[in-house]
């Protein structure tokens, strides 16, 4: 049976590209990861973050995607929004990000091969999944020489300084643990320009005695922001972010002014 379940990547990869849906726009995207299009397109990953972009994002607004991975939530904001500037320092999924934007045609994104972080240079990733371009990509995991991959990482002030957006309305942020370090350093930022904030919290893969400290540290970083809601909408506390559900689970979180 073997042969017939690599038959639909082999057909795929000879047609350079994988026919699909998202949020019924009508993509071509990269055939190496047709089975997580497929899922996609059926409503199986990440409906609740999907939606929120979707509605949020205006034509006159900017978005920045950090952990863009493969492109499944840039290409969908593109169609939606005036300008993306997405992030992704596995070289091995940037690479299918780039392909991704090509073959949508998409000229409104910019995409950077970096990380972002507290701390500047060349920097060590590896994937909590073992493999590199597997979305799980992070300064937290242990060293896999199968996964381990070396970026360039820039603090989000200089980031700033050198790309000079004119303004950044909606922020996702989704690198795999990587926040408990950039959000910190992103406050001052985050106060004076309050844009909306999708955040995905990654606590499990802290030691325990660890997680409520980190959850604090977020909080910290997001005392300005009036409104906190879940993945759903529903509003919540800020200090939900303390609460055990939290720290024992991967959690999402959308925060506006």
């Amino acid at each position: 049976m073997r042969p017939f379940k690599t038959l639909p990547g082999a057909l795929y990869r000879a047609l350079g590209h994988y026919p699909t849906r998202l949020r019924g726009k009508r993509l071509r995207v990269d055939p190496n990861h047709w089975r997580f299009w497929r899922k996609a397109a059926r409503g199986h990953w990440e409906p609740e973050t999907l939606a929120i972009v979707e509605a949020d994002l205006g034509l006159d607004m900017v978005f920045c995607d950090i952990g863009a991975w493969i492109g499944p939530i840039t290409l969908l904001a593109a169609r939606r929004c005036q300008w993306v500037y997405c992030f992704e320092p596995d070289s091995t999924a940037y690479a299918e990000l780039l392909g991704n934007l090509r073959r949508n045609r998409i000229e409104n994104a910019t995409p950077f091969n970096i990380a972002l972080g507290a701390r500047e240079g060349l920097r060590m990733l590896t994937s909590f999944g073992g493999m590199a371009g597997d979305s799980r990509t992070s300064f937290l995991a242990a060293h896999d020489d199968a996964s381990r991959v070396r970026a360039l990482c820039l603090t989000w002030d200089h980031w700033l300084r050198l790309a000079q957006p004119e303004r950044i309305d909606l922020v996702k942020i989704d690198i795999e643990g990587g926040e408990f370090e950039l959000l910190p350093s992103m406050a001052a930022y985050l106060a004076e320009r309050r844009p909306r904030l999708l955040l995905s919290t990654h606590a499990p893969y802290l030691a325990p005695s660890e997680r409520a400290a980190a959850m604090d540290t977020l909080l910290g970083a997001l005392a300005t922001y009036r409104n906190c809601f879940d993945e759903r909408r529903r509003p919540l506390r800020l200090d939900a972010l303390r609460a055990p559900d939290a720290t024992e689970r991967f959690r999402t979180f959308y925060f506006t002014d």
